[in-house]
């Protein structure tokens, strides 16, 4: 899937991925490839994605996240 993260700032990272946690307000979630269509609120907390076979990781303070057909867009602050 693909992978957009934006801020204020302008874009901080495009990739492919097959793996992503996020921290959503009721939780930690894991978005898939195939993942249902969604919109949520994210809070203070790690982004982990796998790259290449390697888990990375980027700290938020918060933000938002919209999933659609294999195309996650994330805007944080």
């Amino acid at each position: 899937m693909n992978l957009h993260i934006i801020s204020p700032n302008g874009t901080v990272l495009e990739t492919e991925t097959d793996f992503l946690k996020l921290p959503g307000q009721e939780g930690q979630f894991t978005v898939l490839d195939g993942h249902a269509p969604l919109i949520a609120a994210l809070t203070k907390g790690a982004i982990i994605y796998k790259h290449d076979g390697v888990d990375k990781n980027m700290e938020i303070e918060s933000g938002f996240v919209e999933i659609a057909d294999d195309d996650v867009k994330i805007c944080i602050d």
